[in-house]
């Protein structure tokens, strides 16, 4: 049993507490939203999934928040990712530990993702919803088509079961990334998973503030 999930010892003002040093080094925006996630999203619990041994790959890493505290909290022994923006990817390049980050690329809504063969888990925090929806089934069958039998998958999101919480995220992202959003159910997600050849190991339901979010781990079998 992965030593960290006995420990149960990640909470969320720790993982604000280790994201401070980081944060103060970005703008007044990105800085709340790099302090806010522990906060609104489930990082805190999902840590305790993550072994020290992982070669982990975070797909939509933002700023580099779980890439920070996988390293500094989980001690993982690699922590790379991918993103959109290039003033995120940028601002990856403050965190502490870029040492142990080696490879953050840029991708886009076109991009396939990179060969992930190399990795023992692969991450998904609040990036599914974000996906437009005519590419959200192709979004799983990429992850599946790049990883290789015995990867995990973390994915965690906000869940459209929950019709409140689910409408004021959408608010949230329209105001702070300008994009409307599109929340898939835990249900969905799940049933898709198993579709293409997932094993679900866990999952539960986390509300943070008004953000109702579920948290998967699956291995592809």
């Amino acid at each position: 049993m992965n030593s960290h999930l006995e420990k149960n010892n990640y909470t969320r003002w720790g993982c604000l507490k280790s994201l401070l040093p980081v944060a103060s080094k970005l703008t007044f925006v990105d800085k709340l939203k790099m302090l806010g996630r522990p906060l609104i999203s489930p990082l805190p619990f999902l840590l305790r999934y993550l072994r020290s041994n992982d070669c982990m790959f975070d797909i939509g890493c933002g700023s580099g928040a779980l890439l920070h505290l996988a390293i500094k909290q989980a001690d993982v022994s690699v922590a790379d990712g991918c993103e959109i923006s290039d003033t995120l990817i940028a601002n990856v390049a403050k965190l502490e530990h870029s040492a142990d980050i080696a490879t953050v690329i840029k991708i886009t809504q076109d991009t396939p993702l990179p060969s992930l063969t190399k990795y023992t888990l692969v991450t998904a925090i609040d990036v599914l919803h974000h996906v437009l929806p005519k590419k959200q089934t192709a979004f799983f069958e990429e992850i599946t088509k790049r990883t290789k039998k015995g990867t995990r998958l973390i994915l965690a999101d906000i869940n459209s079961e929950k019709p409140i919480g689910s409408f004021l995220n959408r608010l949230h992202d329209l105001v702070l990334a300008k994009q409307w959003v599109y929340p898939w159910s835990a249900t969905k997600v799940l049933n898709q998973l198993e579709k293409l050849g997932w094993k679900i190991d866990h999952c539960s339901y986390h509300r943070n503030l008004w953000y109702p979010h579920y948290v998967i781990v699956a291995e592809r079998i």
